[in-house]
């Protein structure tokens, strides 16, 4: 089921959705104990929590559970009140309250487990228990000691593994997801209305095959979101592209062996690039593998080759290439017998490289240069001229890609500079990642 959670002003009349339930906020609103007249005839949570759990509401508690009382018996809400208080409510309103339980700090498995020590699974609606989950460990451990006690519940992450833990409830057992309306958010790292249709969790079953972007905190912004998501929609294939944040691969590994999400196949960025093809004992990175087959590609590789050849189009046989990791070793691949100034803040790796590939860096800055930057620069604003003091080229391959143009391209823009930016090039190399996605 799928609860939208709102506050305050509403309109709510014109969404093109109808959730199982509504989940009003009274205590993010002005007045702690007014109700809009719209929720009066559905399906709607009341909430009113304490400041320790998220919410504004520091009153009379007495007076809290009272109202809650009166609008569970006698207009039919229902309630969300925090288990902490179970002893205080009524044992007839049984049937109409969730329980819930909310803790932002560390070791949330042995919370959960101190926590369901001390209960009796005897009273209320559903729980509801909301942690800082930054691990695919904790949160499969924590759902199975959760389904071990047989009764409803949701198991919500306000951490790394939020948007997780949310899209994919009912592949993790839970009884409800909340979702909130765009730029009204009712709870940390919630996700929106415009999430539930981006990742098309109105067809999402215990059928529906998981794919999904892995990586660190770039993955969210990923453009692969919406691009997958779309197609596998109009193409009426049972399928999402989800982000599969990690930190550490034995973590990841641990997801897959559970069995727990039907993982079919994953784009990889970095910095796992390297890292699962070494744990898949491949020499070179990778970046898209089918969990299934493992099969394993590195699609990066055809958008490369499509990069330098525009470049060569354009005459340009000269290049500073920024950057000491597996992207700036792919485009080493393809322009090493140019002339090639490698610049970086890895010294050690640098001197690898340039030995390996027996570099040559006497530019002439009288003939055209292409400028490649392969570093994350530019992701959060950073300026990659400023910081390697660079001021002669004349055209671009900028990969780092955001919502708004990275300063290289600004620059580009500004100054007539030919460039390739990082969203034609993740275009490029997700043409063949897209028709893998189809084919299996």
């Amino acid at each position: 089921m799928i609860v939208l959670s709102t506050y305050g002003d509403i309109r709510l009349n014109d969404l093109e959705f109808v959730p199982d339930f509504y989940e009003y906020r009274l205590d993010l609103s002005e007045d702690y104990f007014a109700i809009p007249q719209f929720f009066t005839n559905i399906k709607t949570i009341l909430t009113l929590r304490d400041a320790d759990e998220g919410g504004l509401y520091n009153g009379n508690l007495p007076q809290k559970i009272d109202f809650l009382y009166e609008k569970i018996k006698i207009d039919n809400f229902y309630a969300d009140i925090e288990l902490k208080y179970i002893s205080q409510i009524p044992f007839e309103c049984n049937d109409k309250v969730i329980l819930s339980y909310h803790d932002n700090g560390y070791n949330p498995l042995q919370k959960l487990k101190t926590i369901l020590s001390h209960i009796k699974f005897n009273f209320g609606f559903f729980y509801k228990f909301v942690f800082k989950i930054d691990t695919y460990f904790d949160l499969i451990e924590m759902h199975k000691l959760l389904i071990n006690k047989g009764v409803k519940y949701t198991l919500i992450s306000t951490g790394k593994l939020s948007v997780f833990s949310r899209v994919l409830y009912k592949y993790l057992n839970c009884y409800v997801t909340y979702i909130g309306m765009p730029n009204k958010i009712t709870a940390h790292n919630q996700i929106s209305l415009n999430d539930y249709f981006k990742y098309n969790m109105g067809i999402i079953d215990r059928n529906t095959k998981i794919t999904g972007l892995l990586g660190g905190k770039q993955i969210f912004n990923s453009i692969g979101i919406e691009y997958y998501n779309a197609i596998f929609k109009s193409k009426k294939i049972n399928k999402v592209y989800i982000p599969l944040f990690c930190n550490e691969l034995n973590d990841f590994i641990y997801l897959i062996q559970s069995k727990v999400i039907d993982l079919q196949a994953i784009s990889i960025t970095m910095p796992f690039k390297q890292i699962i093809a070494v744990y898949l004992n491949e020499e070179i990175p990778i970046n898209y593998w089918n969990i299934y087959n493992n099969d394993h590609y590195l699609t990066d590789e055809e958008a490369v080759v499509k990069c330098i050849d525009k470049v060569i189009e354009n005459r340009i046989t000269q290049f500073i290439l920024l950057g000491s990791g597996t992207m700036t070793e792919l485009f080493l691949k393809h322009i090493s017998p140019y002339t090639i100034n490698l610049i970086g803040r890895n010294n050690t790796h640098l001197e690898h490289l340039r030995h390996k590939y027996n570099l040559k860096s006497e530019l002439n800055y009288g003939d055209k240069i292409c400028l490649i930057n392969t570093t994350p620069l530019g992701l959060d604003n950073e300026n990659v001229l400023t910081s390697f003091h660079i001021d002669k080229f004349d055209f671009v391959i900028d990969l780092p890609y955001n919502k708004e143009h990275t300063p290289l391209i600004k620059y580009c823009i500004k100054n007539r500079i030919a460039y390739i930016d990082g969203i034609q090039f993740w275009y490029w190399q997700a043409e063949k990642q897209l028709s893998l996605f189809l084919e299996n």
